[in-house]
């Protein structure tokens, strides 16, 4: 069942979103990020696709731009590696190959688009102007799902309508699990999205933070972080 409007992040418009492009650049931006940002679209760009996995950890992106040919990875574990840090962001992906098995593969395993060279500028902006549209409008940037809430801009959690204090980690729990509400969230998603590296104790550790958030965002409300025994946890009503 989908978790209704608000999974995604609420934004202003398209010209309001974080756009990460991945390309090869020889002196500012690449050929991407040039027609966005004569397009009104001005995007970071990244030249590989593990500096746009580490910025998709610790920031949110609302539409991720890969030239699969300048990662020198094929498109499926491109899809793999970035749905594991983000289930939310837009991903769209361009390569010179025309192959059609190519690109059915890659939409299905994720990705919000496939777009072939050679392509007319104009039509890419239009392609990811329409995804962007696709996206929740709303007054800010922010996660939602019954009842409990962030906001990305300023960093407030509310719990039906109550303001709730978190630890930095607390927090970062929190946004991942509204990231992919009524997704199973694994422990090494939790390792590399809270912490960004892997220690001793880690399962104490990471049930310590879980019961903390517990206690303070389901304390008085209807429990939503349930834990899927073997797997890890997730963001979901009781009854679904």
């Amino acid at each position: 069942m989908s978790p209704g409007i608000g999974h995604r992040p609420a934004r202003v418009g398209t010209e309001t979103a974080r756009i990460v492009i991945v390309e090869q650049r020889t002196r500012g931006c690449g050929l991407l990020g040039s027609i966005l940002e004569v397009a009104g679209h001005p995007a970071e760009t990244t030249a590989d696709s593990f500096s746009a996995q580490d910025l998709l950890l610790r920031n949110h992106v609302d539409l991720l731009l890969v030239d699969v040919d300048a990662t020198g990875s094929d498109p499926a574990t491109l899809i793999d590696q970035f749905r594991y840090r983000s289930a939310t962001t837009a991903l769209v992906l361009v390569t010179e190959s025309d192959d059609v098995e190519p690109k059915v593969a890659a939409l299905r395993a994720g990705a919000d688009d496939y777009i072939t060279k050679p392509f007319h500028p104009s039509e890419l902006v239009a392609r990811l102007e329409a995804i962007l549209r696709r996206l929740p409008c709303g007054t800010g940037r922010e996660l939602r799902y019954a009842g409990l809430s962030v906001d990305l801009d300023r960093l407030i959690v509310t719990r039906d309508e109550q303001r709730v204090t978190l630890t930095p980690n607390e927090l970062r729990l929190a946004i991942l699990l509204l990231e992919n509400a009524e997704r199973v969230v694994s422990r090494s998603q939790i390792l590399d999205r809270v912490w960004q590296y892997n220690f001793k104790g880690e399962s104490l550790i990471i049930e310590k933070v879980v019961s903390n958030l517990r206690k303070k965002i389901d304390r008085e409300s209807e429990p939503l972080i349930q834990t899927i025994r073997g797997f890890g946890y997730t963001l979901r009503r009781a009854h679904h």
